[in-house]
């Protein structure tokens, strides 16, 4: 069993970054037309335009349709989301493990135990591979 200072830091360190991270997502949702102008102007490649030997190089992979511009900023955003909503749900985890009302290492021991974790197939077969190998050898 882990500490409880450790739980509490663990929760802590991963509540730091979702917070962080809550805050872009909500500016994203509020004020979409700030990052989405910005992802618009990377994808148009706006940046190389004071080097026109780079520009020579690397022009013709500007993306300029504004509609792609809006799907690749939904994209970032559903991501942003899915991160932010992992960090959360693994701060909680670790709060309430810290509180005493979940078990940190639940996962880990379910995945070690029994025919059916995904690993048991796999440590059979290389078991009986190791015992064929010895038995040709010998």
């Amino acid at each position: 069993m882990e500490s409880d200072a450790f739980l509490l830091a663990k929760a802590l360190v991963t509540a730091m970054p979702a917070a962080w991270l809550t805050l872009g997502v909500l500016d994203n949702i509020i004020h979409p037309s700030v990052n989405r102008n910005d992802v618009a102007r990377v994808l148009a490649l706006e940046a190389v335009e004071g080097w026109p030997e780079v520009k020579q190089q690397v022009g013709h992979r500007a993306i300029t349709k504004p509609m792609v511009g809006r799907i690749v900023f939904s994209f970032v955003l559903l991501g942003e989301l899915l991160a932010t909503a992992l960090l959360w749900a693994g701060s909680i985890w670790f709060f309430l493990a810290w509180l005493g009302t979940a078990d940190a290492c639940a996962n880990d021991r379910d995945l070690h135990q029994g025919p059916s974790a995904p690993n048991a197939a796999w440590r059979s077969n290389a078991a009986a591979s190791s015992i064929n190998v010895a038995r040709r050898s010998a």
